[in-house]
Order: structure tokens, then sequence, then C-alpha cells
């Protein structure tokens, strides 16, 4: 029979042990609920810190096109990143190239590496250059049906000593995970392309550099194509071939000289075209012509169908800038108060 102090301590090892899975089984959800690759690389480790209470933790995932493994981290509102060869001259290096999990007691010990492979090696930079000490490193390759897709690596045990059974369970159950995360995302994006993927395919930014820009514009509040244009320098009419391409409809750029039908707006509201950015523009025998920012959005699509119920329509693509620009125009050309709001009312 346990004595009463023995239950405390088997009540404690036992709230300890749920609090544990639960905060792992909150990593495991974040993962799968994390919209992009860039998400899991950059919020997914703060959370693991916490768990394996280390005082480093990196999560790479692979450029086999380069033969590396890379990694993300926000400096500010910057976005830098790090990037490993895939080799025996680092351990997350040779941990990708063995498609295997390490776990060493002090990274400096030749002898311990050599035990592993005689010819893996820690490359010391970073120390040299931080003035940081690696001792103990867990690394886990991350695989999903035997493709190997990153490593995530945790670094010097805050509590001391090598990592345990119960540690390295942890870590190759989330390196599971990830490997099935990881696979998901890459198999979205060559399935799925964004927006802005024919100026990838152009060679005008890169891949990263989308992805970087996606994640600026989400934390800012910025539109994409405004970071594109100031920051990048993208032209005007490449992203409008873009935006054509992706939606597969023809967009159409800003034209002073052009002024809309005022026939197709009479007795309506620019401030609700202005609102929500699609605007009847012109009619050529009995096809009326509609600006609209997003040829693919339904709501749009079912109002300006109800409106237009006995005309042919075609879309056309513009920007929500260009598409107010013209409704400036045609306010111009008219009294103030000509428009009147007769539909949409509860707009």
């Amino acid at each position: 029979m346990l004595e009463p102090n023995e239950r405390d301590i088997d009540l404690e090892a036992l709230v300890e042990e749920l609090i544990y899975k639960e905060k792992l089984l909150n990593i495991t959800n974040s993962i799968h609920a994390a919209k992009n690759l860039d998400e899991i690389l950059l919020y997914i480790p703060d959370q693991m810190l916490e768990l394996f209470d280390v005082e480093k933790l990196t999560m790479y995932a692979v450029d086999l096109s380069k033969n590396e493994l890379f990694s993300k981290f926000k400096i500010g509102s910057e976005i830098g990143e790090i990037r490993v060869k895939i080799d025996k001259k680092s351990i997350a290096g040779y941990t990708a190239y063995a498609k295997t999990f390490i776990n060493i007691e002090d990274a400096y010990n030749k002898e311990e590496l050599i035990r592993i492979d005689p010819e893996l090696s820690f490359n010391q930079n970073y120390d040299i250059q931080s003035g940081y000490r690696t001792k103990q490193v867990l690394a886990s390759a991350i695989l999903f049906r035997g493709e190997m897709l990153g490593v995530v690596q945790l670094i010097n045990k805050k509590s001391g000593g090598k990592f345990g059974e119960n540690e390295i369970a942890s870590v190759n159950e989330i390196a599971n995970t990830l490997g099935i995360a990881f696979y998901n995302q890459s198999s979205r994006q060559m399935k799925a392309p964004t927006k802005f993927s024919y100026l990838v395919k152009k060679n005008l930014i890169t891949e990263q550099e989308l992805n970087s820009i996606i994640l600026k514009s989400r934390e800012t509040q910025k539109g994409i194509i405004p970071i594109l244009k100031k920051e990048f320098g993208i032209d005007k009419k490449e992203i409008l071939y873009s935006l054509a391409n992706f939606y597969n409809c023809p967009f159409t750029d800003f034209d002073p000289r052009i002024i809309i039908d005022k026939t197709l707006l009479k007795g309506l509201s620019t401030d609700y075209f202005m609102k929500n950015h699609w605007t009847p523009f012109r009619k050529i025998k009995d096809t009326v012509e509609v600006l609209v920012d997003d040829p693919d959005n339904m709501h749009k699509l079912n109002e300006i169908q109800s409106f237009f119920n006995s005309s042919q329509v075609r879309l056309i693509g513009a920007l929500p800038e260009d598409i107010i620009k013209y409704l400036q125009g045609i306010r111009k050309n008219f009294k103030k108060g000509a428009f009147r709001l007769n539909r949409f009312m509860s707009e």
C-alpha cells in the first residue's frame, strides 16, 4: 500500500504527464491547422521550445533542387533564412542525409560523433560567431513514405544531461506529423498555383520571396500588389497578366480616356460599386462588360448575373483602385446627386 507521500508523488507525476500530452496534442493540431509551410517553420518551434524545455529549436524543410535544408526566422517584421547543406559536415545535414535521428550528449565530443559516423562533424561557425556553446543535440529526420522532407533539431536541455526516451518518442511523433504536413503543403503548392505564380515562373521573384511577401501582407495588413510594386519593382502590366493567367479572364489597366457607359449606371449608387469593387463598364451590342476585382467571387457573380439576367455578361478583371478611378471619372460627368440608390437598398 502506498504511503501518503508516495500517493502525492504519483498524482503529481500523472498531472505533469497529462499536461505534457496536452501540449504535445496542441502542437500536433497547430501543425495540421497551418495554412502554409512558412507558418510551420516560423511559429511551431516556439511551442516546441516550451514543451521540451530547450534553449534552441530549429525546424528545417528540404530544398532538393539545391540539396539543402532551409529554415526561417523573424527579426522584427523581416523574414530571415538559414541554409544547411545535406551532407555529413553538420548534424542537421547528416540527419537529412542518413534519414535518421541523432541523440548527442556533447556536440564537441569528436569520439561521440565518430561513433555515429566516422565522417560526421559538427559545424562550430555559429558558436564561434555568437559565443554560444552547443551541448546536447536531438535531431530527427522528417519523412513521409520514405521521402526526406526536413529535419527538426533540439539543442541544449535546460536541465542538462542527454535527451531521454520520452523526449525521443515525442520528437519522433512530431516528426511524423510534420512529414504529413510538409507533404500536404508541397502537394498543395504543386496542384494549386497562386494569383502570382506567373511572376515566379517568369523569374521576376522567387518562390521564397513570394511566400515572404504573402506573410508580410498578412502581418502588416498591406496588400500584396503594393508590396510587389513598391518593394520589388514589379511592373503593373506583369501583375495584371499574372492575375489574368490565374483567373483565366482578361485584366485591364486604368485608361483615363475611357468613361463608363452612363446608361448602365442610371439610378444606381457609385458608392455601392466603389465599396464592392465591381461595376458595369460598357455595352457592346448585346453584351455587357463588367469590371470586377475577383472574377471567382461567387457572391459578386450572383449579383452581376441577377442584375443583368436578360443580357450576356463578359467579365473583365481590374484592380480595386482602378475600378474606383473609373467610378470617380463618371461622377465628374454628372451633377452632384444624379445617382440615386434604387437597388441594393439593404447594402
